[in-house]
């Protein structure tokens, strides 16, 4: 393995060990966009999340300078298995929030249904006559 990237891997070790955020006074991005103040929550494979002066952000972190790229470990082809692995996931969710929306609504019509029907029968004035009879050891018979 190179020296650099033990040394890289040794150092993120030793953050991640002490639970003291990495900061930076300032982050810019590719396109230029800059966050000041910046203390790193959490990264993984794909992006990195932050607090910093304006808030909170998640960046890609193929979006970063090449030497912040290399101090996270960044590997492009990496990034890519681990995106595709969750828009798979988000895909999925989303198929199953569909199913759960049109169960929902079948569910609902089918109550508004019966509401509608128990209405209809109120309406109309039915009654029931029930006639109870006493049977043997108090049991009743209706």
């Amino acid at each position: 393995m190179n020296r650099n990237w033990l040394i890289i891997l040794l150092f993120i070790g030793l953050l991640q060990a002490q639970d003291k955020p990495l900061v930076f006074a300032t982050l810019t991005t590719r396109t230029g966009q800059t966050y000041t103040d910046v203390k790193v929550t959490r990264f993984d494979a794909t992006e990195v999340r932050f607090i910093h002066s304006g808030g909170a952000a998640v960046v890609l972190l193929g979006e970063l300078p090449r030497d912040i790229q290399d101090l996270f470990g960044y590997d492009p082809r990496k990034s890519v298995n681990t995106a595709g692995q969750r828009h798979e996931q988000r895909t999925k969710a989303i198929i199953e929030m569909e199913k759960d929306k049109l169960a929902l609504e079948t569910l609902r019509k089918k109550q508004k249904q019966e509401s509608d029907e128990i209405r209809a029968h109120e309406k109309r004035g039915v009654r029931l006559r029930i006639q109870v009879r006493v049977v043997e050891d108090g049991a009743c018979l209706c």
